[in-house]
């Protein structure tokens, strides 16, 4: 039976284990300002996952390549958004595919110092949900390469908007999907609950998806955690959540991580 057509409740008769990744911050900077080192916010939050902004990685390259090994070493997975235009071409996307490889992936057949951070290698690749017709054969060809550093595992992950269109092929080749961010009216609602439910149905096996709760006031999250338990969706990893320089303090982005971890912790 195809997996868009499992029924929600079906899924509840799969074996999942707990997910390695619990608590996903994307990394967006939005002032002109030299952001904190990300190891701060790694040490401080403890999130499981990391996504750092294509551009902004470029632009804070010398700068990050520290703070990413040093993020690493706490067990902390760092990822980086592959932008990408509208409308490509198959041949393109596998290029695009090709070069994210090349300045982000295993370092054995391409010269450190053309690399935007050196010899660090980072722990996969994020689209975010712009464009919505990605050619399937970018996350193939990412896929594939992949496999030829056997010696790491790289993660791929997708963000989508909750009723947004995602191909099933695609959802069979990424690992984890981001469903957008939830605005606090949706809290409870059951048309929120129902999109949930539907993306919990679509997703194969051994896949996780994670709520944005980064419009979700700190004090709250918790509660929209609890909200979302009920439902009894197996391959429910946790939260992600957007965090902006000058937005928000580090303490914070702490407070929303921790509110999140102690209900998926509580199983």
């Amino acid at each position: 039976m195809p997996a868009s057509t499992v029924p929600a409740d079906a899924l509840t008769e799969y074996i999942f284990g707990r997910p390695e990744v619990d608590t996903v911050v994307y990394y967006e900077s939005l002032t002109g300002e030299e952001p904190p080192a990300l190891e701060d916010l790694c040490s401080l939050t403890r999130a499981k996952l990391f996504i750092l902004p294509y551009r902004w990685t470029k632009k804070h390259a010398v700068s990050l390549q520290r703070s990413i090994t040093s993020c690493q070493n706490m067990g902390i997975r760092v990822l980086v958004e592959r932008l990408m235009e509208d409308n490509m071409e198959e041949a393109s996307a596998k290029q695009v595919a090709q070069m994210a490889w090349s300045e982000y992936g295993d370092t054995s057949e391409s010269q450190s110092d053309e690399r935007p951070l050196g010899s660090v290698i980072l722990d996969g690749f994020h689209m975010g949900c712009r464009p919505l017709n990605i050619p399937v054969a970018y996350y193939r060809t990412l896929r594939e390469l992949t496999k030829t550093d056997p010696a790491r595992s790289y993660l791929m992950t997708q963000t989508v908007i909750c009723d947004g269109v995602l191909s099933d092929e695609i959802l069979q080749e990424v690992d984890m999907v981001f469903v957008s961010t939830m605005i606090p009216s949706a809290l409870g609602s059951k048309n929120w609950h129902e999109c949930l439910r539907k993306m919990s149905a679509r997703l194969p096996r051994n896949k996780w998806f994670y709520v944005g709760l980064g419009r979700i006031e700190s004090e709250v999250v918790a509660d929209a955690m609890r909200d979302i338990r009920p439902l009894a969706l197996p391959n429910f990893g946790g939260a992600w959540f957007t965090w902006a320089n000058g937005n928000e303090t580090i303490k914070d982005l702490q407070g929303r991580v921790t509110g999140a971890r102690s209900i998926t912790a509580a199983g």
